[in-house]
């Protein structure tokens, strides 16, 4: 009972995860300021609202939140003062702003605090310590599942690219987030390992905290979700849900507590978003166009020759 308890624990952390970071895509769409000459239509109670012919999407509110429509649609604000068209070019670029770029650490650094705190936080670390006899008493076989699971975001990531599955970014800078994600993950935790020096549950060595099986794991599947969420939200949230197992299997087998596994997916989803955060910096570095990757692929044929030409563009 105690070990289905867990994994429903983890896996509620990995829903809330998903479920924050689909939030925070709705914050990003905010923008700072409107264009000028962008529609207030104010009715009679004073609120800002902006309808569509349907009078049902509020696109304008006291936030002046906006909803992104396709480029297909045109907005018609109504109110009892003034009816305007738009078209939605003037929308997209307001969409297209991202006013809250700190909102995409709340998540990671939650869950980093966490950890952090229940190394010194008496009730924390009790629930640690009861964790960890619970499952000395109730589960005594190990497994390895969790050495091969840790990696699985990361191959499916790289699975995609391979068969050109359409992500939010091009074949190169999706191999650029997934390298340097890889590398800050593994940096960032060797150094707080060396440094708190935290035995592990099992004695092994005192290289406890945070979990880096964890912290790859979450990494990945952050990846899977950022580039993913508009083909299938089902990518991300398979993604978390592998990485929450992961944590649960390292508990389980004694390698690491619970403030452990949460401080790794912390670490992990903060490693991914920095990551994103340097794609600027490596695009001035290499001076590249901003180009989509792409694959093209003509018959040739000559006196007596006859082959196939391929040219990929990343």
């Amino acid at each position: 009972m105690n070990r289905i308890c867990l994994v429903f624990v983890m896996q509620a952390i990995a829903v809330s995860i998903y479920a924050s970071n689909d939030l925070m895509i709705e914050t990003n769409r905010l923008p700072a300021t409107l264009p000028a000459n962008s529609p207030v239509c104010v009715n009679e109670a004073g609120v800002d609202e902006c309808l569509t012919d349907s009078n049902t999407d509020v696109l304008l509110s006291d936030s002046m939140a906006i909803t992104c429509l396709p480029d297909s649609m045109a907005i018609a604000c109504q109110s009892d003062f003034n009816a305007v068209a738009v078209p939605n070019d003037t929308i997209a670029t307001a969409c297209k702003s991202n006013a809250y770029p700190a909102a995409k650490f709340i998540v990671p650094a939650v869950l980093i605090s966490y950890g952090a705190l229940a190394q010194a936080v008496t009730p924390l670390k009790r629930l640690d310590e009861n964790i960890v006899k619970a499952v000395d008493r109730h589960y005594t076989k190990q497994r390895l599942i969790d050495d091969y699971l840790a990696v699985a975001p990361f191959v499916a990531a790289g699975g995609m690219n391979l068969l050109g599955v359409k992500a939010s970014h091009n074949f190169r800078d999706r191999t650029f987030v997934e390298i340097s994600s890889l590398l800050i993950v593994t940096g960032t935790v060797q150094v707080i390992k060396r440094a708190t020096g935290i035995e592990r549950p099992d004695g092994s060595n005192n290289q406890s905290f945070p979990s880096g099986h964890t912290a790859l794991a979450f990494a990945g599947a952050h990846i899977l979700f950022k580039e993913y969420k508009d083909i299938s939200p089902w990518i991300g949230i398979a993604g978390y849900a592998t990485a929450t197992t992961v944590g649960a299997m390292r508990i389980l087998n004694r390698k690491h507590r619970l403030s452990d596994v949460v401080a790794g997916a912390g670490v992990g989803i903060l490693s991914t978003e920095v990551s994103y955060l340097l794609l600027p910096v490596f695009h001035r570095i290499i001076g590249v166009k901003e180009n989509e990757s792409g694959l093209v692929i003509a018959p040739m044929i000559g006196n007596n020759q006859y082959g196939v030409g391929m040219v990929y563009l990343f």
